[in-house]
């Protein structure tokens, strides 16, 4: 999986992820992760459209992402989304 990265300003960045999400890509993923909330994003956009095959463990590492959002954020609606756009 490649991952490249888009500033929308300065609370928000999208993250779009393309090829094959499965457990190979997972500590890529985490380390993404890691590096958007310490860099002090409060949104990160999961753009997932060009996903071609999700797995399992990174399924549950994509929902564990959501779940261990620093608490502070939360209250100001900060956290993780993923997006497919054009696609319902």
């Amino acid at each position: 999986m490649v991952i490249s990265e888009q500033q929308v300003n300065s609370e928000v960045i999208i993250e779009k992820m393309v090829g094959r999400f499965d457990q190979n890509a997972c500590q890529e993923y985490k380390w993404r992760m890691d590096l958007a909330i310490n860099a002090g994003y409060r949104h990160i956009i999961l753009d997932v459209t060009d996903i071609t095959f999700i797995d399992s463990t990174a399924l549950g590492d994509g929902i564990h992402s959501t779940k261990v959002w620093p608490g502070s954020w939360k209250d100001e609606s900060g956290c993780p989304r993923w997006v497919c756009p054009g696609h319902t």
